[in-house]
């Protein structure tokens, strides 16, 4: 067996192409017919095929015989393979909006993106987090989860100045159930509600799915705020749509789930359920 390193200054030219250019390791047979394969890419993405391994969406082992003379100045130790060979690949999963997806080193079912500019906070770079996906054959979850995205990133500004009101009702709720502190009164004497917004941080994005009752995917907004700096603040869309939850970030998607109550007892998610069901039924999507 004969072992080879090729550095591939080309991209892919496929829909992969954003991955980057590639350093392959080789492993062939006397005639130069890959054995074993492996692929790295610049992104961080590691593919490796083998005879049990042949083939996968992203690509496959090669099935045509290296010219192993034009080959030969790149041609390296059956160690050094070896050891590319054996090392840890990490598991990745592709949306079709916001590209590959690392697992996480910590949460098997935890799914992270590049921060990206998100439209929504003045195109402030945010992570995306999808949670709960606990396969990368989940391809419902996925493509719900992109059509989600899709939504909720066309979201702007003005939709942020939208939820305002409720921005602004939030944190004067929370000052009122709480002893009154002197930094609170730059707060309370807004007059734009438009400026809450100056005093809210978004730290990160989760995309989940409800476990119970509509099971749709929703899309969570967590932010720190100068109110409430123990618990933060979530603005949740449910499939990316409308703000159904706005509260302190406590583990829950809704107030229904959250103080375990019916959906109709939730006002904001009851109003997007009354927002949809009024659409004729060849427009609805769930």
């Amino acid at each position: 067996m004969r072992y080879f390193k090729r550095k591939w200054n080309e991209t892919r030219g496929d829909q992969f192409d954003d991955w980057g250019t590639s350093l392959y390791f080789l492993e062939t047979d006397d005639s130069g017919l890959p054995s074993r394969q492996i692929e790295k890419y610049d992104n961080g993405i590691v593919l490796k095929y083998d005879s049990d391994n042949a083939e996968d969406v992203y690509g496959g082992l090669g099935d045509q015989e290296l010219d192993l003379e034009e080959f030969i100045e790149f041609e390296i130790s059956k160690t050094d393979f070896e050891k590319e060979w054996k090392s840890k690949v990490k598991q990745f999963v592709v949306s079709k909006s916001i590209g590959v997806l690392f697992q996480d080193d910590q949460f098997e079912d935890w799914w992270e993106a590049e921060p990206r500019e998100i439209p929504f906070f003045d195109n402030k770079k945010i992570k995306i987090t999808f949670m709960d996906l606990v396969s990368t054959d989940d391809t419902e979850f996925i493509e719900e989860a992109d059509q989600a995205l899709e939504q909720f990133l066309s979201k702007t500004e003005i939709d942020r100045k939208g939820l305002s009101d409720l921005t602004f009702k939030h944190c004067i709720d929370f000052l009122n159930a709480v002893d009154y502190g002197d930094e609170d009164g730059k707060l309370r004497q807004i007059k734009d509600k438009d400026d809450i917004w100056n005093y809210v941080y978004p730290k990160d994005i989760f995309v989940s799915r409800r476990d119970r009752r509509d099971e749709n995917i929703y899309i969570n907004l967590t932010c720190e705020c100068e109110w409430e700096k123990e618990h933060g603040l979530q603005l949740v869309f449910r499939q990316g749509r409308r703000l159904t939850r706005i509260s302190e970030q406590d583990g829950h998607l809704t107030e229904s789930d959250a103080y375990d109550k019916p959906d109709k007892e939730d006002k904001l998610l009851n109003a997007y359920i009354k927002e949809f069901d009024k659409k004729p039924w060849w427009k609805r999507r769930k």
